[in-house]
């Protein structure tokens, strides 16, 4: 699409900091980034605490108070894993990038993965940091769907007060 109403796959974009413009390459195949290895891998640490356990949220709030990533005082452990993904993965998709692989804890209503446990059959495309597409396979099996809204319902009861 790029290429048939410019004339070139690539194109020049404002800069995130507003202060320059950058070129933006959309000739394919475009990068695909698993979520937690690449919070793991920017973050330095690992590893990581369990992404889809609900008792796991104090650590990694731990882990926002260590890099001083704000949150609001009501938080769950799908915000939070969500605003260390902002600061810490999201800046390195300028170019456009598949952001795969997302625990089932922020993406309740997508399908697991059918081959890797723990993750959804959902992707977000960036580029130039922004969000353009977010993107999953619905799930459609009434069980797993009760399972995940019971469990989305008791996540929301363990909501905690975090200065």
């Amino acid at each position: 699409m790029v290429s048939s109403i410019t004339g070139s796959p690539k194109v020049k974009l404002p800069h995130a900091d507003g202060t320059s413009a950058i070129e933006i390459d959309f000739t394919p195949p475009f990068r695909r980034i698993s979520v937690l290895e690449e919070l793991e891998k920017q973050m330095q640490v690992g590893p990581l605490p369990d992404a889809n356990d609900p008792e796991q949220l104090e650590r990694w709030l731990q882990l926002c108070d260590r890099f001083h990533v704000p949150l609001t005082e009501r938080t769950s452990l799908a915000y939070v894993i969500d605003k260390l993904v902002g600061r810490f993965v999201e800046k390195h998709c300028i170019q456009p990038t598949f952001l795969i692989n997302h625990p089932l804890s922020m993406s309740p209503l997508a399908k697991p993965h059918s081959c890797i446990r723990g993750v959804t059959e959902r992707f977000e495309l960036f580029i130039g940091t922004k969000e353009y597409v977010n993107a999953y396979t619905e799930l459609n099996e009434p069980e797993l769907q009760r399972k995940q809204f019971s469990l989305q319902t008791r996540v929301r009861g363990m909501h905690l007060s975090h200065p």
